[in-house]
């Protein structure tokens, strides 16, 4: 698992210039070295039809918590327990992310993130996680 000092859940608020409009804005930042990417949460759980902020929230637990093989571990209760957020919340989340291929089921408690959408590290263990992604069903 990834240190967790060099991923963070940032909480922002943007003001547009001209109509004074406060923008909330939960962005996951990673950091290798002197590189870095970005993933804006709350967009995200729009695109993939599941809004809110216990949505925004188990998105943001995955992302701190996979490992460099794109997977996550704990079952939906456990996630529930650790993001302050209801079973049913994480339950629909999940159900969001399996219908639009974001996340996989590898075994119970033990879920993998498509290699496809989002990855952070070398290219050649993304190939042998891309494998692993094509051939579960």
């Amino acid at each position: 698992m990834r240190d967790l000092e060099s991923m963070n859940l940032n909480e922002w608020e943007v003001t547009h210039k001209i109509t004074g409009e406060i923008i909330e804005l939960s962005m996951i930042v990673t950091k290798d070295g002197g590189s870095f990417n970005k993933v804006y949460l709350k967009e995200f759980s729009k695109a993939i039809e599941c809004t809110g902020k216990g949505s925004v929230e188990v998105l943001g637990y995955l992302l701190k918590n996979k490992n460099n093989k794109n997977e996550v571990s704990g079952t939906q209760r456990i996630i529930a327990e650790l993001t302050g957020v209801s079973v049913p919340t994480v339950a629909r989340t999940f159900k969001a992310l399996t219908k639009h291929g974001f996340i996989k089921i590898k075994h119970s408690g033990l879920y993998i993130i498509n290699p496809k959408m989002l990855y952070y590290g070398a290219t050649g263990n993304r190939i042998a996680i891309l494998k692993v992604w094509d051939n579960l069903s």
